[in-house]
């Protein structure tokens, strides 16, 4: 990128204008949507997760991603408490979500996850935010790998990514020159966001070790496109 280029990226990133390269001509632009499933807790007695995960998604179909929420019937699930105005995973109906899931698969995004199986609490006192930031950080730096600029980082609001400016910290240190612009949204008003939930409740409903782990289905859709990094390994 030359420093023509740097300066017409960050004017860009301040008016979230889709960027043009040092010749004028509009450029594509890569979208990552991160967010997160579980908990950070370790009181599993109390009701932590037994698993925290992060995951993933990148495109440059970025108005066909977001469309996709238009596509569908909100809170299709009668046996849980509606979200209103939101698409969820866990507020629709298996049909729904697995059709969701055709739709994303159909524009072929890489999608990457990070399963964190906890087991006793580390020593140190309480981790939670460490948990979450480090694992942020994992995905975000196997998103950027096959990509180029320019780059946007789109995270589900979280306090974890408040603390010292961390969501655009750790974009600017993982994406580096080829960040367009980084900021956290509320979901209810990022498509990208709902439609990336689908992603990840599938995920976890196919490798967290509750008591409804382990479902092959919906997330058969997208195993062919994910790819999944536990830690520890999964256990035989």
């Amino acid at each position: 990128m030359t420093s023509e280029d740097r300066v017409r990226y960050a004017q860009g990133a301040k008016a979230r204008k889709q960027p043009r390269d040092r010749h004028g001509r509009w450029v594509t632009a890569n979208y990552i949507f991160v967010d997160e499933s579980g908990d950070m807790g370790y009181d599993f007695e109390g009701g932590s997760s037994y698993d925290f995960m992060m995951s993933v998604i990148v495109t440059d179909r970025i108005l066909d991603l977001r469309a996709i929420e238009k596509h569908h019937e909100k809170n299709t699930n009668p046996s849980v408490p509606p979200t209103p105005g939101e698409l969820k995973y866990r507020t629709s109906s298996p049909e729904v979500r697995r059709a969701v899931l055709e739709e994303i698969a159909g524009l072929q995004p890489f999608i990457y996850a990070e399963v964190v199986h906890k087991s006793d609490k580390p020593e140190g006192g309480r981790i939670g935010g460490k948990l979450y930031r480090d694992t942020t950080a994992a995905v975000l730096e196997e998103a950027v790998k096959n990509i180029d600029w320019p780059i946007a980082v789109i995270y589900d609001e979280h306090t974890s990514l408040d603390k010292g400016g961390f969501d655009k910290r750790i974009a600017e240190e993982k994406v580096k020159e080829k960040l367009w612009y980084a900021e956290q949204k509320n979901s209810k008003k990022e498509a990208g966001l709902q439609v990336h939930d689908f992603v990840i409740g599938s995920t976890w409903d196919r490798y967290n070790r509750g008591e409804k782990g382990g479902k092959k289905e919906p997330f058969d859709v997208i195993e062919h496109l994910i790819i999944v990094k536990e830690k520890p390994e999964r256990r035989k």
